[in-house]
C-alpha cells in the first residue's frame, strides 16, 4: 500500500489528488484509454501496482498534492527513485496520448448536434461550429539566446509557449500542439495546421442528408485576421466581434452580432481554464525539465478533461 493507496478509497480523497469526481471515473477513464483491454490495464513498469501506477501519474499530473519529483521518491510519496517514477509517468501518458490520437480530434457534426441542446441549434441552425482561443505555458527562460529570442512573447510579457484550445457546442474540448511563444495568435491559428485539419474532417464527415459538406463556422476574438486563410482553406468562415474605427458608433446588426460572439466566449474562457487546472501547466517547465514532458502534459490533459466534467 503506498500513501494510503487501496481499493475502494474515499471518493473525496480521489477527487482531492487527482480531480476525478469518484475512483470509478478513474478507472472508467482507464477503460477507456486502454480500449478495454484488461492486459495494458494492468500491466505494470515498477514495483508497484497497476492501480498504484495509474494513481500516481493521475496524481502527478494534477499536482496539487504531489507536484516535484523529489516528493513523488521520498518515504512519503510513493518510496521509489526518480528513474522509476520517469519511467511509469512516460509510460501512462504514452498510452494516455495514444488514446488521444486514436480518437477524431473533433465530435462528428450528427453528434454534435444531438448533444448541444436546442438553445445552440435555434442560434446556429444546425452549422458545425467550433470556438478557437490561444493561451501561453511558461517555460522560464531558456540559457540559448535564440530560444530566448523564439519564445519570447510581448503580449504575456514572458518566455512561454503558445498552444490553441478549441470547443464545441457540445462540450467536447482538445488542443492543438504547443508552438514558440513569439508567434502570434492569427500566425498560430494560420500556419500551424488548423484550418486545413479541420477542412479534412469536414470533408470526411458527411453528416448532411445530401452528403454535402459541412464548413465549419470559427467563433475567434477580435485579435485574430484569419478570415481569407479560413476561406481559402474548405471555404470555412469565422465569427468574431465586429471592429470600428475610432468614434464611429456600432450599427445595430453589429452590436447584436459583436453580444452572441461575446455570449459564446465566456464559455470558451471556461475552456481555457480547464485546459490549464494541471500544476503541471500552471506552474510552468521546471528548472531543467523536459519540453517534451511539457508538451505532453499539454495534450492529455485536455483529453482527460473531457471525462472529469459532465
Amino acid at each position: 500500500q503506498t500513501k494510503g493507496i487501496t481499493w475502494e478509497i474515499e471518493n473525496s480523497e480521489v477527487k482531492r489528488r487527482t480531480n476525478f469526481g469518484s475512483e470509478a471515473e478513474m478507472l472508467l477513464f482507464v477503460f477507456v484509454v486502454c480500449n478495454g483491454d484488461v492486459d495494458v490495464m494492468t500491466g505494470v513498469q515498477s514495483s508497484m501496482t497497476w492501480y498504484e501506477e495509474w494513481f500516481f501519474v493521475f496524481e502527478f499530473l494534477w499536482g496539487r498534492t504531489m507536484l516535484r519529483w523529489c516528493d513523488a521518491e521520498s518515504e512519503n510519496g510513493y518510496g521509489l527513485a526518480k528513474k522509476s517514477l520517469r519511467c511509469v509517468y512516460d509510460g501512462k501518458c504514452s498510452l494516455i496520448k495514444n488514446a488521444r490520437n486514436s480518437w477524431p480530434r473533433y465530435a462528428k457534426h450528427d453528434e454534435d448536434v444531438k448533444l448541444r441542446g436546442d438553445y445552440w441549434n435555434e442560434r446556429y441552425q444546425g452549422h458545425r461550429v467550433v470556438q478557437w482561443d490561444n493561451t501561453n505555458v511558461s517555460i522560464g527562460k531558456p540559457s540559448d539566446a535564440r530560444k530566448q529570442r523564439a519564445t519570447f512573447s510581448s503580449y504575456y510579457s514572458e518566455n512561454c509557449a503558445k498552444g490553441g484550445i478549441f470547443l464545441q457546442l457540445c462540450g467536447w474540448m482538445g488542443v492543438h500542439e504547443l508552438w514558440s511563444g513569439g508567434v502570434s495568435d492569427t500566425e498560430y491559428l494560420n500556419k500551424s495546421g488548423i484550418l486545413e485539419y479541420q477542412k479534412q474532417f469536414a470533408l470526411n464527415d458527411l453528416s448532411d442528408e445530401h452528403n454535402n459538406v459541412i464548413a465549419f463556422w470559427i467563433v475567434l476574438d477580435k485579435g485574430y485576421r484569419s478570415t481569407v486563410a479560413a476561406w481559402r482553406s474548405g471555404c470555412q468562415l469565422t465569427l468574431q466581434p465586429d471592429f470600428a474605427k475610432s468614434d464611429r458608433q456600432f450599427k445595430a446588426i453589429e452590436t447584436i452580432s459583436s453580444a452572441a460572439v461575446a455570449t459564446n466566449h465566456s464559455a470558451n474562457e471556461r475552456s481555457v481554464r480547464l485546459s490549464k487546472q494541471s500544476k503541471r501547466l500552471k506552474s510552468g517547465l521546471e528548472t531543467n525539465g523536459s519540453y517534451d514532458r511539457l508538451a505532453d502534459a499539454w495534450i492529455i490533459w485536455s483529453f482527460i478533461t473531457n471525462f472529469m466534467y459532465s
